[in-house]
């Protein structure tokens, strides 16, 4: 079990919902694209699902009653997972309180 895990549910809730609650300026896509000057994508085809730097920046900002390796554990959690597919990457999610239904 980790970090993240070991909260109690409420303290999950709270980063999930400030997590989804991010407010990032919208920027146009070819404006962040990887070329450019402010690139912040890595894919040139715009696949990025996540966009790492933004994510990476605003989490200890949201979250800055959590300890650190907490917040690396739920970051973690949302970035990578050992699922064969998206099906079973979404039930992994929705088991550990990442996403709601």
């Amino acid at each position: 079990m980790n970090s993240f895990e070991k909260l109690p549910d409420a303290k999950k809730r709270s980063w999930l919902l400030k997590s989804s609650n991010v407010h990032s300026p919208s920027l146009h896509g070819p404006l962040i694209a990887v070329d450019e000057p402010g690139a912040e994508r890595a894919d040139p085809a715009y696949r990025d699902v996540l966009l790492d730097g933004r994510l990476r920046r605003s989490r200890a900002r949201l979250n800055p009653d959590l300890p650190p390796e907490v917040i690396e554990d739920a970051y973690r959690k949302l970035t990578r997972s050992d699922a064969p597919s998206l099906v079973e990457r979404n039930r992994e999610r929705k088991r550990a309180g990442l996403v709601h239904s």
